[in-house]
């Protein structure tokens, strides 16, 4: 079975109160880890397919998350 994912673009206001550059990676950890959780809650193919889909971003923070969610999963 293959899955396809689409991609949607979509603007999202949220008020926050990160008025230092630790609030704000503090925020974005926080977000990483939320996504993390909600990644690994899916089954095994659609993780399958987000690694594949992720691993052609040639970003270090993205592998960095590849890595960790592989390490939860056993992917």
């Amino acid at each position: 079975m293959k899955t396809t994912i689409e991609y949607v673009n979509k603007t999202i206001s949220m008020n926050s109160d990160a008025s230092t550059s630790k609030h704000i990676v503090d925020e974005l950890n926080d977000i990483k880890f939320i996504m993390l959780v909600i990644a690994c809650k899916l089954g095994e193919d659609e993780r399958k397919d987000i690694i594949s889909a992720l691993s052609s971003i040639q970003s270090p923070r993205i592998g960095e998350w590849l890595k960790t969610f592989r390490e939860f999963t056993g992917d």
